[in-house]
């Protein structure tokens, strides 16, 4: 929390008067992180173009945000605080999946 208030430039108060927990924080930044690759998605599944295509194309985007800086630093972070918050990511991709049901 220290260290996003120093990046954010705001005190650790405001960090806690967005975010009531450490939980909620990790679940903000999991959920905006993962959007990126939701939104990715999108525009890669396109019936006109053959499944196998498809497919290399999806491996190829998801293999670049796996390798990105920011999503390698967020992944050792839960790592680290997996103990504190068993659940948070089990819940991401439940919440994930009952989403692109929805579609």
């Amino acid at each position: 929390m220290d260290q996003i208030a120093t990046t954010a430039n705001v005190s650790k108060r405001t960090v806690y008067d967005h975010f009531k927990t450490k939980k909620a924080l990790f679940e903000s930044m999991l959920n905006a992180h993962w959007q990126t690759v939701s939104i990715s998605h999108q525009q890669l599944f396109l019936e006109q173009q053959p499944i196998a295509a498809q497919l290399t194309q999806f491996a190829k985007v998801f293999l670049k945000f796996l390798y990105q800086p920011d999503t390698i630093a967020l992944f050792r972070l839960l790592i680290a605080e997996i103990n504190q918050f068993p659940d948070l990511v089990s819940n991401l991709l439940l919440a994930r999946k009952r989403h692109s049901l929805d579609y």
